[in-house]
C-alpha cells in the first residue's frame, strides 16, 4: 500500500492562496506544490508497473481544499475526516479481498 500527499495549495490554487501560505520564505511553497506533484507521478508509475501495489489516493475532496487545513500540511477536523473517509475508499477493495479468503 502507498499513498500520496495532500497539502493545502496546488498547481490549480488561486496565487493569493499560495501567497498566503508562502509566506516571506522565497518558493518553498511552490516548490513543494511541484516535489508533490513529482511524487504523486511516481507513486502512480509505481503502482501501474507492479499491479501488487495498492495506491491510496487521498486527493479527493481534500487536496488543494486549504479550508480543510490549519497550515500547508496539517488538517482541521474536517480534513481528518475526508482522509479517513479517503483512506477507507482506498483500502475497502483490499478489505472486501481480504475477507473472502
Amino acid at each position: 500500500m502507498l499513498a500520496d500527499y495532500s497539502m493545502a495549495v496546488t498547481g490549480n490554487s488561486q496565487p493569493a492562496v499560495i501567497d498566503f501560505y508562502q509566506g516571506g520564505a522565497p518558493d518553498s511553497v511552490r516548490g513543494r506544490i511541484k516535489a508533490n506533484m513529482v511524487h504523486s507521478l511516481i507513486l502512480q508509475q509505481l503502482a501501474r508497473q507492479h499491479p501488487e501495489i495498492c495506491l491510496l489516493d487521498t486527493h479527493p475532496h481534500l487536496d488543494g481544499e486549504h479550508e480543510k487545513f490549519i497550515d500547508l500540511g496539517h488538517f482541521t477536523q474536517e480534513g481528518r475526516r475526508q482522509l479517513a473517509e479517503n483512506i477507507f475508499v482506498g483500502i475497502r477493495k483490499t478489505l472486501e479481498g481480504d475477507m473472502g479468503r
